[in-house]
């Protein structure tokens, strides 16, 4: 059986490893990112969109229409600049760059959730996947 497959996240690191890996070549994937990945399938159809817009729901949601989804995966993780380095002091980081870590990390995650919910309640034994990682540094 085919499964359609939701993954934020997909244009290298975990996100890309992740499409590359886990769906079989019958699978459709949809996949969410900034920038494009280099990956190359028939069944792969590439959203562009910054998780840091909250208008990035409708472009997903007017992407994928009423197709049924059966593994959503968000695999998204930004940081402050200086995260996890010597030089980082919480108290001193820019709250412009809070809002966006928070944003993207927390708010995002539930809006795109929500809005996915009709297409997951179609899909077959749907699965939602939240995974936080460090991969986000660079961004």
């Amino acid at each position: 059986m085919t499964k359609r497959f939701l993954v934020y996240g997909v244009s290298k690191g975990l996100g890309k490893a992740l499409i590359e890996g886990v769906p079989t070549a019958q699978d459709t994937i949809y996949g969410v990112s900034r920038s494009a990945p280099i990956f190359d399938s028939n069944n792969f159809h590439w959203i562009q969109a910054d998780l840091s817009d909250p208008n990035s729901t409708k472009i997903v949601k007017n992407t994928i229409a009423d197709t049924p989804i059966d593994c959503l995966i968000y695999n998204v993780g930004i940081w402050e600049k200086t995260a996890f380095t010597d030089e980082y002091q919480f108290e001193t980081t820019d709250d412009a760059e809070v809002l966006n870590m928070v944003q993207t990390n927390i708010s995002a995650c539930i809006l795109h959730l929500k809005t996915m919910l009709p297409n997951l309640r179609l899909g077959e034994n749907s699965k939602i996947i939240l995974i936080g990682s460090t991969w986000g540094l660079d961004n």
